[in-house]
């Protein structure tokens, strides 16, 4: 699992993640293997950005 430490990064990381993931499901299926591994992909991110939100307002 590659670890972003931008919020930016992150970002932009989701956003390509998750069009893959919209577009893999529309020609494949929501249960095709690789929607799948997207989808976990896009859960990986969405963690890393909130922690790094979090830690960013406890700085603040």
């Amino acid at each position: 699992m590659m670890v972003l430490n931008h919020t930016e990064d992150i970002s932009s990381e989701i956003e390509q993640v998750r069009q893959r993931m919209n577009t893999l499901g529309g020609s494949h299926g929501l249960l095709h293997p690789e929607v799948m591994k997207c989808s976990q992909q896009l859960d990986e991110l969405l963690i890393q950005h909130y922690a790094l939100e979090k830690r960013r307002r406890h700085q603040q």
